[in-house]
């Protein structure tokens, strides 16, 4: 839908550009810093629509390469991170693994020496 409305506001606009182009066909002299010549007006309105269109698509693919530059370095920073992340999760789950099993053996220690006692105590 937001194309649409674009295309239709680009229509329009370009309408209104065309009959005002049309109204103004009047010769007019252009001058240069070296010459001086003599065209219609309308070629001129056309001339600096066309030229300012150039100018704003080199400006945009200036801009979109930028950016595209920028994604590219954030997606790979963002890998890298995710990468170090999952590493130190890993390192982190087998330090608790192991001091799970060091829990345990001394838990068991301490049962058997529990018993060893009350085994003492009942003789």
């Amino acid at each position: 839908m937001k194309q649409q409305w674009q295309l239709f506001v680009g229509l329009l606009l370009s309408l209104v550009i065309i009959v005002f182009a049309a109204m103004n066909t009047v010769v007019v002299p252009v001058q240069l810093g070296f010459g001086e010549f003599s065209t219609p007006l309308i070629i001129i309105i056309f001339g600096a629509i066309f030229m300012g269109a150039v100018l704003i698509s080199l400006l945009m693919t200036s801009i979109l390469w930028k950016q595209k530059k920028t994604i590219k370095q954030l997606k790979k920073e963002k890998d890298e991170l995710e990468a170090k992340i999952e590493d130190e999760v890993s390192i982190r789950v087998a330090a608790y693994l192991a001091s799970s099993e060091v829990d345990q053996k001394e838990q068991q220690a301490y049962e058997e020496q529990l018993f060893e006692e009350e085994r003492d105590q009942m003789y």
